[in-house]
Protein backbone atom coordinates (compact mmCIF):
# COMPACT_ATOMS: atom_id res chain seq x y z
CA UNK A 1 0.00 0.00 0.00
CA UNK A 2 0.80 3.68 -0.54
CA UNK A 3 -0.22 5.38 2.73
CA UNK A 4 -0.48 8.81 3.16
CA UNK A 5 0.62 8.90 -0.64
CA UNK A 6 -1.48 9.11 -4.26
CA UNK A 7 -0.94 5.72 -6.25
CA UNK A 8 -1.03 4.46 -9.57
CA UNK A 9 -1.68 1.22 -10.07
CA UNK A 10 0.20 -0.40 -13.05
CA UNK A 11 0.62 -4.29 -13.32
CA UNK A 12 0.34 -5.10 -10.23
CA UNK A 13 2.77 -2.74 -9.12
CA UNK A 14 1.99 0.26 -6.93
CA UNK A 15 3.79 3.62 -8.20
CA UNK A 16 3.77 6.32 -5.60
CA UNK A 17 3.12 9.39 -8.11
CA UNK A 18 5.66 11.72 -6.06
CA UNK A 19 8.36 9.29 -6.88
CA UNK A 20 7.71 9.72 -10.52
CA UNK A 21 9.10 13.25 -10.01
CA UNK A 22 12.06 12.33 -8.33
CA UNK A 23 15.24 13.39 -9.94
CA UNK A 24 18.75 12.24 -9.55
CA UNK A 25 21.98 14.06 -10.73
CA UNK A 26 19.88 16.24 -12.61
CA UNK A 27 18.04 14.00 -14.84
CA UNK A 28 14.31 13.09 -14.27
CA UNK A 29 13.78 9.41 -13.23
CA UNK A 30 11.03 7.72 -15.41
CA UNK A 31 9.30 4.73 -13.87
CA UNK A 32 7.69 1.88 -15.97
CA UNK A 33 4.26 3.65 -15.89
CA UNK A 34 5.96 6.56 -17.33
CA UNK A 35 8.09 4.34 -19.62
CA UNK A 36 5.10 3.01 -21.08
CA UNK A 37 2.74 6.19 -21.69
CA UNK A 38 5.67 7.55 -23.60
CA UNK A 39 6.23 4.79 -25.75
CA UNK A 40 2.23 4.43 -26.66
CA UNK A 41 1.34 7.83 -26.46
CA UNK A 42 -0.45 9.21 -29.89
CA UNK A 43 1.38 12.14 -31.48
CA UNK A 44 -0.77 15.23 -32.30
CA UNK A 45 -2.16 15.05 -35.89
CA UNK A 46 -3.15 17.35 -38.06
CA UNK A 47 -4.68 17.31 -41.69
CA UNK A 48 -3.35 14.12 -43.09
CA UNK A 49 -3.93 13.32 -46.80
CA UNK A 50 -4.46 9.01 -46.53
CA UNK A 51 -4.88 8.15 -50.61
CA UNK A 52 -3.02 9.39 -53.33
CA UNK A 53 -4.71 12.06 -55.62
CA UNK A 54 -3.79 13.32 -58.93
CA UNK A 55 -5.98 15.73 -61.25
CA UNK A 56 -4.55 16.42 -64.52
CA UNK A 57 -5.94 17.47 -67.10
CA UNK A 58 -3.76 17.21 -70.73
CA UNK A 59 -4.18 18.94 -73.91
CA UNK A 60 -2.00 16.81 -76.40
CA UNK A 61 -1.89 17.50 -80.33
CA UNK A 62 -1.01 14.52 -82.46
CA UNK A 63 0.35 15.19 -86.27
CA UNK A 64 0.25 13.04 -89.17
CA UNK A 65 2.90 12.13 -90.84
CA UNK A 66 5.02 14.67 -92.72
CA UNK A 67 2.11 16.90 -91.91
CA UNK A 68 -0.06 14.88 -94.94
CA UNK A 69 -3.00 15.57 -95.07
CA UNK A 70 -4.17 12.02 -94.44
CA UNK A 71 -7.38 11.80 -92.26
CA UNK A 72 -9.84 12.30 -94.59
CA UNK A 73 -13.61 13.28 -93.98
CA UNK A 74 -14.61 9.64 -94.21
CA UNK A 75 -13.13 8.39 -91.59
CA UNK A 76 -12.26 11.38 -89.37
CA UNK A 77 -15.28 10.87 -87.01
CA UNK A 78 -14.94 7.05 -87.06
CA UNK A 79 -11.20 7.79 -85.54
CA UNK A 80 -11.86 10.46 -83.15
CA UNK A 81 -14.55 7.90 -81.65
CA UNK A 82 -11.78 5.38 -81.89
CA UNK A 83 -9.17 7.14 -79.88
CA UNK A 84 -12.06 8.38 -77.32
CA UNK A 85 -12.91 4.90 -76.95
CA UNK A 86 -9.58 3.50 -76.65
CA UNK A 87 -8.37 6.26 -73.62
CA UNK A 88 -11.54 5.80 -71.84
CA UNK A 89 -11.91 2.01 -71.74
CA UNK A 90 -8.08 0.82 -71.82
CA UNK A 91 -6.46 3.41 -70.08
CA UNK A 92 -8.87 4.70 -67.74
CA UNK A 93 -8.25 8.86 -68.94
CA UNK A 94 -11.88 10.25 -69.68
CA UNK A 95 -12.01 12.55 -72.56
CA UNK A 96 -13.93 16.10 -72.97
CA UNK A 97 -12.67 16.80 -76.56
CA UNK A 98 -11.49 15.86 -79.34
CA UNK A 99 -11.15 17.43 -82.78
CA UNK A 100 -8.96 18.45 -85.49
CA UNK A 101 -8.40 18.70 -89.41
CA UNK A 102 -6.55 16.90 -92.19
CA UNK A 103 -2.80 16.94 -90.76
CA UNK A 104 -3.67 16.94 -86.85
CA UNK A 105 -6.39 16.16 -84.01
CA UNK A 106 -6.23 17.36 -80.37
CA UNK A 107 -7.28 15.98 -77.56
CA UNK A 108 -7.96 16.91 -73.91
CA UNK A 109 -8.44 14.47 -71.77
CA UNK A 110 -7.70 13.97 -67.86
CA UNK A 111 -4.52 11.46 -67.33
CA UNK A 112 -4.89 8.25 -65.25
CA UNK A 113 -2.75 8.06 -62.57
CA UNK A 114 -1.75 4.48 -63.67
CA UNK A 115 0.15 5.29 -66.69
CA UNK A 116 3.29 7.63 -67.54
CA UNK A 117 1.87 9.97 -70.63
CA UNK A 118 5.07 8.90 -72.78
CA UNK A 119 3.46 5.28 -72.75
CA UNK A 120 -0.17 6.15 -72.69
CA UNK A 121 0.30 8.25 -76.28
CA UNK A 122 2.79 5.94 -78.01
CA UNK A 123 0.25 3.31 -77.33
CA UNK A 124 -2.63 5.84 -78.64
CA UNK A 125 -0.65 6.38 -81.78
CA UNK A 126 -0.04 2.78 -82.46
CA UNK A 127 -2.89 1.28 -81.90
CA UNK A 128 -5.01 3.73 -84.14
CA UNK A 129 -2.97 3.72 -86.79
CA UNK A 130 -2.72 0.45 -87.07
CA UNK A 131 -6.98 0.26 -87.08
CA UNK A 132 -7.01 2.60 -89.52
CA UNK A 133 -5.17 0.82 -91.68
CA UNK A 134 -6.58 -2.86 -90.76
CA UNK A 135 -10.21 -0.91 -91.69
CA UNK A 136 -9.09 0.02 -95.24
CA UNK A 137 -10.25 3.88 -95.11
CA UNK A 138 -7.63 4.63 -98.48
CA UNK A 139 -5.43 3.48 -100.60
CA UNK A 140 -2.35 4.58 -99.26
CA UNK A 141 -1.09 3.68 -95.45
CA UNK A 142 -1.68 6.02 -92.79
CA UNK A 143 1.05 6.95 -89.40
CA UNK A 144 1.56 9.41 -87.00
CA UNK A 145 4.59 11.06 -86.66
CA UNK A 146 7.33 10.33 -84.48
CA UNK A 147 6.85 12.71 -81.78
CA UNK A 148 3.53 14.76 -79.80
CA UNK A 149 2.98 17.59 -78.02
CA UNK A 150 1.15 17.67 -74.17
CA UNK A 151 0.68 20.63 -72.51
CA UNK A 152 -1.11 20.73 -68.79
CA UNK A 153 -4.30 22.81 -68.03
CA UNK A 154 -5.14 24.34 -65.17
CA UNK A 155 -8.87 23.46 -64.07
CA UNK A 156 -10.27 27.11 -64.84
CA UNK A 157 -8.61 26.83 -68.58
CA UNK A 158 -10.35 23.35 -69.06
CA UNK A 159 -13.82 24.91 -70.59
CA UNK A 160 -11.37 27.49 -72.38
CA UNK A 161 -9.54 24.42 -74.33
CA UNK A 162 -12.51 22.80 -74.82
CA UNK A 163 -14.28 25.20 -76.70
CA UNK A 164 -10.28 26.02 -78.46
CA UNK A 165 -11.08 22.65 -79.55
CA UNK A 166 -14.29 22.08 -80.85
CA UNK A 167 -13.70 25.10 -83.33
CA UNK A 168 -10.58 23.73 -84.81
CA UNK A 169 -12.55 23.73 -88.66
CA UNK A 170 -13.39 27.07 -88.13
CA UNK A 171 -9.88 28.34 -86.65
CA UNK A 172 -7.83 26.76 -89.30
CA UNK A 173 -10.24 28.45 -92.10
CA UNK A 174 -8.28 31.24 -91.24
CA UNK A 175 -4.41 30.29 -90.22
CA UNK A 176 -2.35 27.15 -91.02
CA UNK A 177 -1.08 25.00 -88.17
CA UNK A 178 2.66 26.49 -88.53
CA UNK A 179 1.08 29.47 -87.19
CA UNK A 180 -1.19 27.67 -84.33
CA UNK A 181 2.04 25.37 -83.52
CA UNK A 182 4.10 28.78 -82.60
CA UNK A 183 1.05 30.41 -80.92
CA UNK A 184 0.61 27.46 -78.56
CA UNK A 185 4.14 26.85 -78.08
CA UNK A 186 4.77 30.55 -76.61
CA UNK A 187 1.54 30.44 -74.71
CA UNK A 188 3.48 27.74 -72.77
CA UNK A 189 6.86 29.24 -72.33
CA UNK A 190 8.50 26.93 -75.36
CA UNK A 191 10.53 29.53 -77.85
CA UNK A 192 9.83 27.85 -81.49
CA UNK A 193 12.61 26.22 -83.35
CA UNK A 194 14.05 24.25 -86.03
CA UNK A 195 13.78 21.23 -83.59
CA UNK A 196 10.32 22.22 -82.55
CA UNK A 197 8.60 23.26 -85.64
CA UNK A 198 10.75 20.86 -88.37
CA UNK A 199 8.54 18.24 -88.87
CA UNK A 200 5.28 20.89 -90.24
CA UNK A 201 4.39 20.51 -93.83
CA UNK A 202 5.88 23.21 -96.17
CA UNK A 203 2.73 24.33 -97.43
CA UNK A 204 0.53 25.03 -93.79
Amino acid sequence: ACPGKSCYIFQREEIPIASAMGRKQGKIKLNRFQRFISRNRKPERGPTVSHSLTRVWIHTVLGTNYRQRTILPTFELSLHEHIKRHLEEDFDSPVRAINGVADHIHVLFLLSPHYAMKDLLQNIKGESSHWVNQQDFAKFKFAWQTGYAAFSVSESAVFEVERYIANQKQHHAKKGFAEEWEELLREHGVEPSLETVETVSPDD
